[in-house]
């Protein structure tokens, strides 16, 4: 058992795709006698047995906050939480795993203290001086490729792109992709001889684009059956989408606890996002072997998936072809089926135990700083 605890901030109201991905690591972790407490809004959102559960508790005003004073204030008292999580565990490793606009409160303990902190980019970052200069000094860096760009940005607005451009090349910056471990790899799908049956998985939020899957959905003229399953986010003031509960042939599943056996009585996924910056349900999709409609829009899985041979590609937010293309998976068993299984096979390279691995052998190691700087 490692000397020290790994604390992981979880400032977020509902349960999405990062943390699913950041549960799957930390599962890796203690399996290898790593010790974890969540400091947590939410911890319904953590299902992980072995994890130290502590509460965060904030005022109900300040959860939105994004930006201004009233920002800084919520991230200032999440820190005191976090000097708490010290005096009660003892030497501690800092983990991010969202970003620098979600994990400020990390960087302030940092600050104060000169504890170790290693951050996991998840998605986009704003382009802000203050977060540039924070993403500056994380003792390590892992982030997902898509997210390259917006680091970019954020380090050209604190530093220049010279000195941003010097940044992302240092050895304590590193790309990583998502993972799904052994243990949880998704039962496979029905694809021969079954009919076709959609499945759909993400949050309400504006930008999954269930409204452009719902739109598509309307304008079959034979019903899709479908399960999509839901999560509704709260604390945030992003738009959300409706739900259409008179959709012919739809099952709708808020969290459903069963989703793996949801999935897997499905044959077709559709992912409707807008630029996903990694989109593990896709991933767990193609591990199922369900044939995968994504959008052409540069996004992760556009880029190393190839149309027809291992997914079918749409053009991004445009239900009408979209509906099009679900046609034809409708019509074609055959191409579900072999688009299935070239997905399958694709998935086998994004297992949890070699993507995570340069991760959690650092989390165990306590960070880049010498284990002399837990103890401060």
């Amino acid at each position: 058992m490692t000397a020290h605890w790994v604390l992981l901030l979880d400032s977020i109201h509902y349960r999405g795709g990062s943390k699913v991905a950041s549960e799957h690591a930390l599962r890796l972790l203690l399996e290898q006698g790593g010790r974890v407490a969540v400091l947590s809004a939410d911890p319904s959102s953590w299902q992980l047995p072995g994890i130290v559960h502590l509460r965060l508790r904030e005022p109900a005003w300040l959860v939105p906050q994004e930006q201004g004073w009233r920002y800084f204030l919520r991230h200032g008292l999440i820190c005191l939480h976090v000097l708490l999580a010290r005096w009660r565990l003892g030497p501690l490793l800092l983990l991010g795993a969202s970003g620098p606009g979600s994990d400020l409160a990390l960087y302030l303990a940092k600050w104060l203290c000169g504890w170790p902190l290693v951050q996991w980019i998840h998605g986009p970052v704003a382009r802000s001086r203050t977060l540039g200069r924070a993403l500056a000094q994380a003792d390590q860096l892992f982030y997902l490729a898509s997210s390259a760009p917006s680091l970019l940005g954020a380090l050209s607005a604190a530093y220049g792109p010279q000195r941003a451009a010097a940044q992302m090349r240092c050895g304590h910056w590193q790309s990583i992709a998502n993972g799904l471990p052994q243990t949880l790899w998704p039962r496979p799908c029905q694809q021969s001889g079954s009919p076709p049956r959609l499945f759909w998985a993400a949050s309400l939020l504006k930008w999954k684009g269930l409204d452009v899957l719902q739109e598509a959905l309307r304008g079959l003229p034979v019903a899709l059956p479908a399960d999509i399953c839901y999560l509704r986010p709260q604390g945030t003031r992003q738009p959300v989408c409706t739900i259409d509960a008179q959709l012919p042939g739809v099952r709708w599943h808020a969290a459903p606890a069963d989703i793996d056996r949801l999935r897997a009585g499905c044959n077709i996924f559709v992912s409707s996002s807008r630029n996903e910056p990694f989109g593990l349900s896709i991933l767990e999709a193609m591990a199922a072997g369900h044939a995968v409609l994504l959008p052409a829009d540069g996004s992760y899985w556009d880029l190393q998936l190839v149309d027809g041979q291992d997914c079918l590609k749409y053009q991004a937010q445009d239900s009408a072809d979209l509906r099009q293309q679900l046609q034809r998976l409708m019509s074609d068993a055959d191409l579900r089926a072999s688009l299935g299984a070239a997905a399958q096979r694709h998935a086998q390279d994004y297992r949890a135990e070699r993507v995570y691995a340069p991760l959690v052998r650092l989390l165990l190691q306590g960070g880049l700083p010498t284990l002399a700087a837990l103890e401060h």
